[in-house]
């Protein structure tokens, strides 16, 4: 039975619960259904609500739910937004931090629940513990929203803004040869009456002004922009300041809120002011999620039924250079070799990486850097755990990719930074506490 009452660790905006409850009232028809049922985070509430009644630590299912919740709108977004072109080409950036992002909000939207949950413990008008069943029932109902209504919104936002963002960076990848673009609605009943009055708009892709309407303009927007064959007449094309008039007058509350933005020049889905709580990046929590908080067996108790890793000991710190192919350089002409992880996410390794992790003490019997590098492309495609932490010093998101062999674990990190998604290093597992934690976001066994 529950003792104590745990702290709110969290300030949660008090206008965003009422901001999201309101998306289907301010929306016309939705122009796409999520894919699934939200059930799969209902058991995961259950558990939730009984670690918080009794005081049990429940940062494993924190940890379950956000990766969840993410993964169901990066699942959006990646149908919305299509294959991208390049290891280190602008829409691949853009994607890729919009996928980050999905992380961060999932993360302030279980910040969020949890804040919820925390608040309906005591009975304030008897000032009282509630019984665990009168507040199992009224916690499960206050978070039910979350798991049902927001979530369809927040997962078709995600789509919306996938396809358009796809298309603002192809847009401007062709922008020398076609220059202005048209805003275009759906053309049917249910479009809104504010954006029926933009449809057949023409701007310029360079008038940064002008490129805040850029849709989705709003929770269920369904317009979109299309590129225009040819130079318009001049009197035809109307000019940033005249846009936000226009959109000013037509939609006052478009105005100041979170969607006047380009989401694709942005490179986020939802931005701060849309998280449920104020949080800046992922917590430092998230990196005490570690894999016995989620039920996980230690290496040790699993790793005899494996098969060893081979490696080839011809390879060395003489002619691993061989290994490295350049695809490619990044803005400051440096060299990179690209490769991409079993999700489609394109990463690249700067040969000055390589470079360090084949030469001195990582060439030793004890780290074997070299030997282990052409493991790199299965271990990233094919591994057995992937885990999303924050890194300490920067704040950036990592990726750790984890491949288990009978002998050692070999781990691949990957850093999400402002101008790409790279490998920084490689490494046989060592601290296992400090490896295996974070947002489990692939368990190939489950």
């Amino acid at each position: 039975m529950k003792t104590t009452i745990p702290n709110k660790k969290i300030q949660v905006k008090p206008l965003q619960l009422g901001n999201v409850q309101t998306i289907h009232n301010c929306c016309e028809q939705p122009k796409f259904i999520a894919t699934g049922e939200p059930s799969f985070l209902d058991k995961l509430n259950k558990e939730l609500a009984k670690q918080v009644y009794e005081d049990e630590d429940s940062l494993g299912t924190q940890g379950r739910i956000i990766a969840k919740e993410a993964l169901h709108l990066v699942d959006g977004l990646k149908k919305g937004y299509g294959v991208t072109t390049g290891w280190n080409t602008p829409d691949t950036l853009a994607y890729q931090m919009m996928e980050f992002n999905l992380f961060e909000f999932a993360e302030s939207k279980t910040e969020a629940r949890l804040a919820a949950m925390t608040d309906l413990l005591i009975d304030k008008e008897k000032l009282q513990i509630r019984s665990f069943e009168d507040f199992k029932k009224l916690a499960l109902k206050e978070v039910s929203e979350f798991n049902e209504e927001w979530l369809l919104a927040e997962y078709n936002l995600s789509i919306s803004v996938g396809q358009n963002s796809a298309a603002y960076q192809r847009f401007m990848a062709e922008k020398d040869d076609f220059q202005y673009v048209q805003y275009q609605t759906a053309g049917d009943s249910n479009v809104r009456s504010a954006h029926a009055k933009l449809d057949g708009l023409i701007v310029n892709l360079d008038d940064k002004k002008a490129m805040k309407l850029f849709p989705p303009n709003g929770y269920g927007c369904r317009c979109e922009m299309i590129q225009l064959p040819s130079k318009p007449n001049k009197e035809d094309v109307t000019n940033g300041d005249d846009a936000m008039d226009l959109m000013s007058r037509i939609d006052p509350k478009w105005r100041k809120s979170q969607f006047e933005i380009n989401r694709g020049d942005l490179k986020q889905v939802f931005t701060n002011e849309q998280f449920y709580a104020n949080t800046k990046g992922m917590s430092k929590k998230i990196n005490d999620m570690t894999f016995d908080k989620y039920n996980l067996k230690p290496y040790n108790e699993f790793k005899t039924g494996l098969k060893p890793i081979k490696l080839d000991e011809t390879i060395t710190e003489n002619n691993v250079n061989e290994l490295f192919k350049t695809n490619g350089k990044t803005k400051g002409g440096k060299p990179f070799m690209g490769f991409e992880d079993y999700f489609g996410r394109k990463l690249i390794l700067q040969k000055g990486t390589f470079d360090t992790h084949i030469d001195q003490h990582y060439t030793n019997d004890s780290e074997k850097r070299p030997q282990l590098f052409p493991h790199i492309k299965d271990v990233i495609s094919n591994p057995d755990e992937v885990w999303l932490t924050r890194e300490k010093t920067k704040n950036n998101q990592t990726l750790r990719y984890i491949k288990y062999y009978k002998d050692k674990a070999f781990v691949v990190l990957g850093e999400m930074n402002n101008n790409h998604f790279e490998i920084k290093t490689w490494f046989e597992m060592k601290d296992e506490k400090k490896t295996r934690n974070g947002l489990l976001v692939k368990n190939k066994k489950g």
